[in-house]
This record gives C-alpha cells, sequence and structure tokens, in this order.
C-alpha cells in the first residue's frame, strides 16, 4: 500500500471509489430504457472514477510516469458542478436545453483556455513546471482555487434554489417515489457542499477521502433505494399472436411484475451492502 505514497488511508480505499464509479456508470449505461438524467447521471460517475485516478497517480508521485496527464486534474473540479445542476434539472422535470447545456459548459472551457498554455507544452516541459514551481503558474493556480470554490457556491445553490422551486411547485400531497426522488436530489447536493467545504479548507487527502464515501454512499443509496436502474425492457417481438398463447400458457407460472422486481432490488442490495463493508473495513 506505501506504493501508492497515500499514508493517511489505504490506497485499496481510493481505488475501491474508482471501481464503484466506474462500474455503476456501466451499470446505468446497461438499462434498456434510458432518459437524459440517466446520462448525465453515467457520465458523471464515469467522470468522479477518472478524477480519482488522476489524483491516486498525482499524490503517489507515480505522475513521473505519466507527465502528460499534468494539468487535467485542474479542469475536473469545474465540471462536477455543472454535471450536478444538469442532472438536477432531468430529475425535476427541466430538461435542459441546448442553451442550458451550452451556457455550463462556458467555465470548463475558460478554465481550459486559462490551461491552455500549460498544455501546449511538451509532457517533459510540464513536469518541469510542476517540479519548479514556476512564479507565472503559481499566480495561476491560485486563480483557479478561487475559481473553483466560487464553482462549487455557486452550482450547489443553483441546484438547491431548482429542487426548492420544483417542491413548491408541485401539491403537498406527491407520491412516495416523488419524495425519495426529492431526498436523493438533497442527498447529492449535501454531499457535493461538504467536498467543497473540504476544497476551501484545502486539503486534498480530506476532499477526495470524501469523494469516495460520496461515489459509495450516492451508488448504494440510488441503485438500492431509489432505483436509478430499472428492471430492463422486454424486447418487442413482431408475432403478437404467439406472444398471448405463451402468456396464456405460462400465466399461471409466473411470478408477477412486482415479486421479480422485488428479488432484483434485493440482489443488488446485498451486493451493494456487501461492497460498501468491505470498504469500511478498508478505512
Amino acid at each position: 500500500m506505501s506504493d501508492f505514497g497515500l499514508q493517511s488511508l489505504p490506497s485499496l480505499f481510493y481505488l475501491a471509489g474508482v471501481f464503484i464509479a466506474c462500474f455503476s456508470s456501466f451499470l446505468i449505461l446497461g438499462k434498456r430504457k434510458k432518459i437524459m438524467a440517466d446520462y448525465i447521471l453515467a457520465g458523471w460517475f464515469l467522470i468522479i472514477g477518472i478524477h480519482l485516478i488522476l489524483f491516486i497517480l498525482f499524490f503517489s508521485g507515480s505522475y513521473l510516469k505519466f507527465p502528460y496527464l499534468l494539468g487535467y486534474e485542474v479542469v475536473f473540479p469545474f465540471i462536477h458542478g455543472p454535471m450536478l445542476y444538469l442532472y438536477v434539472l432531468c430529475v425535476t422535470g427541466r430538461n435542459p436545453g441546448v442553451k442550458i447545456w451550452l451556457l455550463n459548459a462556458i467555465p470548463v472551457l475558460m478554465i481550459c483556455l486559462m490551461l491552455s498554455q500549460l498544455f501546449l507544452m511538451s509532457p517533459w516541459d510540464r513536469l518541469a513546471v510542476y517540479q519548479s514551481g514556476n512564479n507565472e503558474f503559481k499566480l495561476l493556480s491560485k486563480v483557479l482555487k478561487y475559481l473553483m470554490i466560487l464553482s462549487g457556491i455557486i452550482y450547489v445553490a443553483l441546484s438547491l434554489f431548482t429542487v426548492r422551486k420544483y417542491t413548491e411547485g408541485i401539491s403537498s400531497q406527491y407520491s412516495n417515489t416523488e419524495k425519495m426522488n426529492l431526498n436523493w436530489l438533497y442527498y447529492l447536493i449535501a454531499g457535493i457542499a461538504l467536498i467543497w467545504i473540504a476544497v476551501i479548507i484545502r486539503n486534498d487527502i480530506l476532499i477526495f477521502s470524501l469523494v469516495v464515501l460520496f461515489i459509495v454512499v450516492a451508488a448504494y443509496f440510488g441503485i438500492s433505494r431509489v432505483g436509478i436502474l430499472n428492471i430492463p425492457v422486454l424486447p418487442d417481438i413482431e408475432d403478437t399472436g404467439a406472444v398471448d398463447n405463451e402468456i396464456v400458457k405460462y400465466q399461471k407460472n409466473s411470478p408477477g411484475d412486482e415479486a421479480i422486481q422485488s428479488i432484483y432490488k434485493k440482489l443488488v442490495h446485498k451486493w451493494y451492502r456487501k461492497s460498501y463493508t468491505k470498504i469500511r473495513n478498508l478505512i
């Protein structure tokens, strides 16, 4: 474990976060019937997984072997806020149009533009900048840190405002499913808010430890409680007569959709509970 140089927590803790983030992303993409929110959440989980990989490489000193990856770890924190906000918009029924996508992409593009001089350097020149602490890039680093904090505050506030507005716009007698979706969004917003508090404190180990806990809790709660994974939709069959005959033939033997869905959720819940227990034992 010391090979990674992460002494505060075992390296397997962070690697487990990478695995769960990527695995959850692929599970969501494996759904037969996907909506825009599914694509955004799957993409966000995958981005979190890649961000964790960059963190492991950077703080373990392994970035010396991969200098061409330097600089990209600065861009990723500016992506999480927009992804949260876009996901909240989709879940609350306000599917973002092209304009909203472009508006939320502008901050990320601006950060890439600010780092363009660094990206245009050769990998070994970038490595020299990181090791020598070039004064010009020191100033840029300070500016980016403040922009990162501002980005987190703005997007957490926007997401919270969107959920509150949605809650006020619907009847107080909303269904249990809507309540679970609202609680799910509040958990996501609270998790990101905690991570940004760690960003303000500027403790990288604390930040990424919270990121791992965030992805574990989000995957566990989202899949086992909220049900972001649905039962796959049965494929269409042209011969409807044959289908009707099969339904009549096996109708008495079928356990029913509710029973199948209940069993499926219990299996997923059991799997995530075991994974969560293993991760807790690593801490």
